[in-house]
């Protein structure tokens, strides 16, 4: 994969960008993030076609699922573009774009063919130890992600000066401080576990980094180790916070599985108070928040009194799941039944309502605004309701003739 004359990833970060963005108001900040990503990704190097990238294309997107699907994490537009760069690395963009560059996919096959050399592994073996290498790097933009720390970032740089923010370039913009990039490690840490994969990839994905750090022998990695903080700091960071990463993971395992079941609200409270102590910027939180006072909601409706039933748009595996949850498609109306809910003074119904709305305030995700869209259509409030057609309509159009049939089966029980 590796192609002379290839334009190093991080030099699209030295295109600077002008968005029409001042002081440190969310929304022109979050747009100023928009034309920044537009800037960076317009002069980025030259794709890598899908039809070169062999076993890597369904490695790097199982990745990907595993770490925003699985977790709950993102249902919203996610695009993979792997670059033609020497350079080893990385990145997710505003809009939900992630680059990553020939360079890391070649030091990851390096490494790989080494640790093969010394044992009898068959192909299997080979796939998963690339999924294996991979996957940190994925993970700790996720955790970013996550965070939402490039938006805490760019707020920081617009607090600081305004006019020399408009200058900036993304990598710029979103620089991590070491604190920020020690938190991040411990959140990938507990989205790595969620997703069901090895406790001990992260760490020893950073103490393979630390010997290169170390060694100097390795120049693909040298710009991607320079925008944080050492190897050697990062792992005594995790290492300090063990305990209470482990307390995280258990804590984010716990509400996924409520979630997907369906019952244990109040534990769910108790999960999810953990992580929100422990993150209190993370998007993540905030949306399984607002899943689990949906539910709890849900919970105190009778059933009969519901216009349809509501998809929720939690992961799960497998078709059989779709199938089960098919029937909903076809619910019988009860349009009568609108007038028995209320939703005014409902602790559950507002908390739902208020995280779903500061989750659009943050990014686009079909799923979540069709959530929205069915909690608002039983406010019996004018406003709410055109709100509420209007979020289900785009929600539905946004998620087009997927696999996913969420954001339509909402929109289905809003007309209704």
């Amino acid at each position: 994969m590796k192609k002379p004359g290839c334009i190093a990833l991080f030099a699209l970060f030295a295109a600077g960008f002008a968005p029409a963005a001042t002081g440190t108001d969310p929304v022109r900040i979050r747009q100023a993030l928009a034309d920044s990503a537009a800037a960076a990704l317009a002069s980025a190097p030259n794709p890598v076609p899908a039809g070169e990238l062999g076993a890597w294309d369904d490695t790097l997107k199982s990745a990907l699922f595993l770490l925003f699907r699985k977790t709950e994490l993102y249902r919203g537009a996610l695009a993979l573009r792997v670059v033609d760069s020497p350079d080893a690395g990385a990145e997710l963009f505003a809009g939900g774009e992630i680059v990553v560059t020939s360079g890391l996919l070649d030091l990851v096959d390096g490494e790989v063919f080494e640790r093969a050399s010394r044992s009898s592994g068959r192909a299997r073996d080979f796939t998963d130890l690339r999924e294996r290498y991979v996957v940190p790097y994925l993970a700790f933009e996720a955790a970013r992600f996550a965070l939402d720390q490039p938006y805490l970032a760019a707020t920081e740089r617009f607090r600081e000066n305004p006019g020399a923010a408009l200058t900036l370039s993304w990598a710029a913009l979103t620089a991590v401080s070491d604190e920020q990039a020690f938190l991040a490690d411990r959140m990938a840490e507990v989205l790595l576990a969620s997703a069901g994969y090895d406790a001990n990839l992260y760490p020893e994905w950073l103490s393979s980094l630390d010997s290169h750090y170390r060694a100097k022998d390795s120049e693909p990695l040298a710009r991607y180790l320079s925008a944080y903080p050492s190897p050697a700091r990062r792992i005594e960071s995790l290492a300090a916070r063990a305990g209470e990463t482990a307390d995280d993971i258990a804590a984010a395992r716990a509400a996924l599985r409520d979630l997907r079941t369906g019952i244990g609200t109040d534990e769910m409270r108790d999960s999810l108070g953990v992580l929100a102590s422990r993150y209190p910027t993370s998007t993540w939180v905030v949306r399984l928040r607002a899943f689990g006072e949906h539910l709890a909601w849900l919970e105190s409706v009778k059933p009969e009194a519901l216009a349809m039933a509501t998809v929720m748009p939690f992961a799960r595996e497998g078709a059989a799941e779709f199938e089960r949850l098919a029937p909903l498609l076809e619910a019988t109306a009860n349009p009568s039944g609108q007038g028995e809910i209320k939703t005014a003074g409902n602790a559950a119904w507002t908390a739902a309502t208020v995280d779903y709305k500061a989750l659009r305030g943050a990014y686009g995700d079909p799923s979540t605004d069709s959530a929205l869209a069915t909690l608002l259509a039983y406010s019996g409030n004018g406003d709410d309701l055109a709100l509420a057609n209007r979020l289900s309509a785009s929600a539905a159009a946004a998620e087009g003739g997927g696999p996913s049939f969420v954001a339509r089966a909402n929109r289905a029980l809003v007309v209704l």
